[in-house]
């Protein structure tokens, strides 16, 4: 690999990193593309149909993202790509003035795509000036259905005849199932690049450093991307000043030379105030680590040719402090770019040439996987009363609500709450997104249930100067309900209330309703979720018992409250 990467700042004040390296091939399964009826204009074979699974093929040298058919954005949780970037920051160095020449770099692999997350590459949007088609529902307008859109074309030259092959959900699928080796091949790749631990890379490697190339980036930051470049040396001060913290109170023992010859010297301490000390100290200095001060006591002070008569709970100062990397933090809205090709597994159909096509997919670092909250949180719960008369009790394994109540679950929003249309957590859900929800909860007779409340951002209402957000309630009918009991209820026990007025009974009818004709958003499941609330169904109120509410989604995100 030619180690050819760059640091670019986009549009908002975040920086994207690209590894111009990591070329990914896939090869899709075209199954013989199965026709419903002959074409005259065609030569179909539908004698056979291809059963070998998809294969994911090594990544390629590349020195840029010129060569790209179309570009797409995914929105991935932070929390599985965090710590994956790492760095060794000496105790003795200034992170302002200094020339970071002494910096170690490394990479963790086993930290990138914790938990056996799967990047859902699929599902990521594509550009509307890059893809096929534009038009497309937004639901529709990902790289699983770009691609496929691309091979009808080649087949037929046309968009309008996917209707004609009978196997489009097989190969859907296929796309789908691309997802794991090509995140298994992304672990590969780290693997074997920008150093270890154990043999980490220096200011000096300009082949395969990432990290380095990623700090170096920030460092090197524009005036108008200042505010990032302040923010990485902060956090990189607390991280290190948090670990010198811990450590402050240890003994240590360091394998060197000082004024008395070469040995094993101990203890050897950091914190000239340390108990230990309290009658005097002496300072010591090591030559492998430079300007360092580190305290002795002159009347304890041992040194000796061998480690064995040191005691256990001393720590070796290299291992435990000099060589310790810290992690350079992601933030919201920070990413890292990766050119995908996906090309058919026959090249040739029907007489017909079927061409690969690659994508430059940015995934941008967004909301965790899980956001959990508690009704143990007795402000949140307060803050969650819509009246004073409202009352609540935690005294079991549930909540007791009786009143008018609201608890925020997830806002979507700025921060400071000034803006509904830009997400301080650089992610924007759709209804199409929801994969299930859940509610456990006890409805006694004569009561009144829990029902999830998803505000939507504001739109373009019926003129074109109206503004409306909508107020899109999932509740449980009443003849639904199982009383004096506690009973969790899934995606398909809900009804849907559209802004008090409008009832639908199933999701999918919801989805496929179409707003009106003054919105960018043609269905409904392309509304984007502001907030995820959990109130009562008649003016929030409420008279039951609530477990658990649950809300997934289909990148693989759960939002929930419990007790």
């Amino acid at each position: 690999m030619s180690g050819v990467h760059s640091v670019r700042f986009d549009s908002s004040a975040n920086v994207v990193f690209d590894f111009v390296d990591l070329h990914l091939r896939c090869v899709i399964d075209d199954s013989s593309f199965q026709a419903h009826a002959l074409m005259d204009f065609l030569d179909l074979d539908v004698s056979g149909e291809i059963q070998e699974q998809p294969i994911f093929v090594s990544g390629v040298d590349d020195s840029s993202f010129t060569n790209i058919d179309s570009k797409a954005i995914l929105y991935v949780p932070i929390d599985v790509f965090q710590n994956t970037f790492l760095l060794n920051i000496k105790n003795d160095q200034d992170l302002i003035d200094d020339e970071y020449n002494n910096l170690m770099f490394a990479l963790d692999s086993d930290q990138w795509n914790k938990n056996n997350y799967t990047i859902p590459f699929h599902n990521s949007m594509v550009d509307p000036s890059f893809a096929l088609n534009p038009n497309a529902r937004v639901s529709k307008r990902n790289i699983q259905n770009d691609f496929i859109r691309s091979i009808f074309f080649d087949i037929t030259g046309s968009l309008k005849f996917g209707s004609l092959f009978n196997n489009s959900n097989a190969l859907l699928s296929n796309m789908k199932s691309l997802d794991q080796p090509i995140t298994s091949t992304f672990q590969g790749i780290f693997t074997n690049l920008g150093g270890t631990r154990e043999d980490p890379k220096f200011a000096n490697d300009m082949s395969n450093n990432p990290v380095r190339d990623f700090f170096y980036g920030l460092l090197n930051a524009s005036d108008f991307k200042m505010y990032r470049k302040v923010q990485m040396i902060e956090d990189l001060a607390k991280a290190k000043n948090t670990q010198w913290t811990q450590y402050l109170l240890h003994k240590y023992y360091i394998h060197g030379i000082s004024y008395k010859g070469y040995g094993y010297y101990y203890p050897v301490y950091m914190n000239k105030n340390h108990p230990d000390l309290y009658i005097g100290y002496k300072t010591i200095r090591f030559p492998q680590y430079g300007n360092m001060d580190f305290y002795v006591n002159v009347i304890t002070l041992n040194v000796t040719s061998t480690s064995d008569q040191i005691p256990s709970s001393y720590l070796e100062y290299q291992s435990a402090i000099h060589n310790v990397f810290i992690p350079l933090p992601f933030h919201y809205g920070d990413g890292i770019k990766a050119k995908i090709t996906y090309q058919p597994k026959n090249t040739l159909f029907a007489n017909q040439s079927i061409h690969s096509r690659t994508y430059n997919v940015t995934m941008l670092f967004s909301l965790e996987t899980n956001v959990n909250l508690s009704f143990h949180d007795t402000s949140f719960v307060e803050q969650s009363k819509m009246d004073a008369s409202a009352s609540y009790d935690m005294s079991g394994n549930s909540i007791v609500c009786n009143g008018n109540f609201e608890f925020e679950m997830l806002w979507l929003g700025s921060q400071d709450r000034s803006s509904p249309f830009f997400s301080h957590y650089h992610y924007y859900p759709m209804f199409h997104d929801v994969s299930n929800m859940a509610l456990t909860m006890n409805v006694v007779s004569g009561g009144s249930s829990a029902a999830f409340i998803l505000y939507t951002r504001p739109r373009t209402s019926s003129g074109a100067s109206q503004v409306k957000v909508d107020k899109v309630m999932f509740y449980i009918p009443t003849s639904s309900l199982v009383h004096d009991t506690m009973h969790e209820y899934t995606l398909q026990d809900f009804y849907i209330l559209l802004n008090d007025s409008v009832v639908f009974s199933s999701l999918g009818d919801y989805l496929n309703t179409k707003i009106n004709e003054n919105t960018p958003y043609t269905y409904r499941g392309a509304q984007q979720i502001l907030s995820f609330t959990l109130g009562g169904i008649s003016n929030h109120y409420m008279n039951c018992s609530i477990h658990q509410a649950k809300i997934e989604t289909k990148d693989g995100r759960t939002i929930s409250i419990s007790s």
